[in-house]
């Protein structure tokens, strides 16, 4: 059923008021006791989402992470469920050192 409201939402035939609207809290940074009123670098905004349009976006990631991760390369690894960034830069060290046992072996 969240996927039917999903595809209503896209196809223009379920209209939501202020879907788009989000509401902002700025919480204080810790910071020593004593200190004064914080600065604005000091707050970390907070954007509060509609919960329909979490909801729409979990569902969307969900139905599309299998064909993603089919269509994409191997060298692929950043936002793909399973796969980890952090692998090209190991790949990528093992090879400027010129270590091609690590590299052949994937790690």
């Amino acid at each position: 059923i969240v996927m039917e409201v999903v595809m209503l939402l896209l196809d223009g035939k379920l209209a939501v008021p202020d879907l788009n609207h989000s509401d902002y809290v700025f919480i204080p940074k810790p910071r020593d006791e004593g200190a004064g009123p914080p600065g604005p670098h000091e707050l970390r905004p907070i954007a509060l989402k509609h919960t329909l349009v979490k909801v729409a976006a979990a569902a969307l990631a969900a139905a599309l992470a299998g064909p993603c991760a089919g269509a994409t390369v191997p060298s692929q690894r950043g936002f793909v469920q399973g796969r980890n960034f952090t692998r090209n830069l190991y790949e990528l060290d093992a090879a400027l050192r010129g270590d091609a046992l690590a590299v052949a072996a994937d790690l």
